[in-house]
């Protein structure tokens, strides 16, 4: 196959060990084959979710890297005028809260970073972002020239030094300063070029003794991490309990993305895991966004809403599909 140098030597170091296989969410429900795919076979690649645990679990090379290049190949995805116009993937949705509720920018102590799909799609958790670091006293300003972070399918067409070379530019625009993402992915995807950025979980864990000074909350949450395996159930447990919330103890697993035939059944999955929770607490604007329109779902709280709510800030609730009834 005419595949790209650089991808070509990340198959080549696959030893065929299967680890990759075992830990990813999408195969057992007929999805993606990371193992047949670095094999050069077709895998199922389109049912790929971008997770990265085949990555996390291999010793040897980068199978995620080459999935989501493989992806990208076998869907034929271009670089979508949107990014050309905007930085982002998809179109800037028009949406309720934009005319309504603005962040806060009180400082620059670090630099908010949304990503696509809060800036594209949930405009308000950014307000929610703003009010979190607010709670713990970290005055933040807004990210100038913030753009995708790259990690979406149709960019991965790009080299590899085209990718870093978007990346860096961000970490030059924050002058020096910290960046706090929203989102687990764009942080992780930062971080690989160099870029000093972590995602607001990392960021309000350290502070839990300051969140413990806050309103109480009389609430229990299930936890879903998300994909990414740099946020942990752990790292959201520590600041729900700093809130006086409850942790239900629920198996955690993938959302299912928007992978049509996997998505479903693994949010019915997800939802059975948190039956009696008041709320689901992620990390992770994408995965919100899925259980925000779960059928008959959980009503859903990204971190950052967790702690503005305990900071007296409930704002932003009232845009969600799912309303919280508290």
């Amino acid at each position: 196959m005419d595949i790209r140098e650089d991808i070509a030597d990340l198959m080549a170091g696959c030893v065929g060990c299967g680890q990759c296989r075992e830990v990813c969410p999408s195969l057992p429900y007929g999805g993606s084959d990371p193992m047949a795919v670095m094999n050069g076979e077709d895998g199922n690649v389109l049912s790929c979710m971008g997770c990265g645990r085949c990555s996390s679990t291999c010793g040897f090379t980068d199978p995620h890297r080459v999935m989501m290049y493989m992806k990208h190949r076998e869907s034929g995805a271009s670089v979508p005028d949107s990014f050309l116009r905007s930085g982002f993937v998809m179109p800037v949705a028009d949406h309720p809260s934009r005319g309504e509720l603005s962040p806060e920018w009180r400082g620059d102590d670090v630099l908010l970073m949304a990503g696509c799909t809060v800036e594209c799609r949930l405009p308000f958790l950014k307000h929610a972002g703003a009010k979190a670091l607010e709670a713990i006293g970290i005055a933040c300003g807004d990210l100038p020239g913030s753009s995708c972070c790259m990690f979406p399918v149709p960019l991965r067409g790009l080299t590899e030094g085209e990718r870093d070379s978007y990346k860096q530019r961000m970490g030059r625009s924050a002058g020096g300063k910290g960046i706090v993402t929203l989102c687990p992915g764009c942080s992780h995807e930062l971080s690989e070029s160099g870029v000093r950025a972590e995602n607001i979980v990392h960021t309000l864990s350290r502070n839990t003794y300051r969140i413990s000074g806050l309103n109480r909350l009389s609430l229990k949450v299930a936890i879903q991490p998300g994909c990414r395996d740099d946020v942990t159930v752990e790292d959201i447990k520590s600041i729900v309990l700093a809130t006086g919330a409850s942790y239900s103890g629920n198996s955690t697993g993938c959302c299912g993305k928007t992978i049509k035939g996997i998505s479903e059944v693994l949010m019915k999955e997800r939802q059975r895991e948190m039956e009696g929770a008041d709320a689901v607490v992620v990390a992770c604007p994408s995965c919100f966004s899925r259980y925000d329109s779960a059928t008959d779902g959980v009503p859903v709280l990204h971190v950052s809403e967790l702690v503005a709510l305990a900071y007296g800030d409930r704002s932003t609730l009232k845009y969600h599909m799912i309303p919280p009834d508290f």
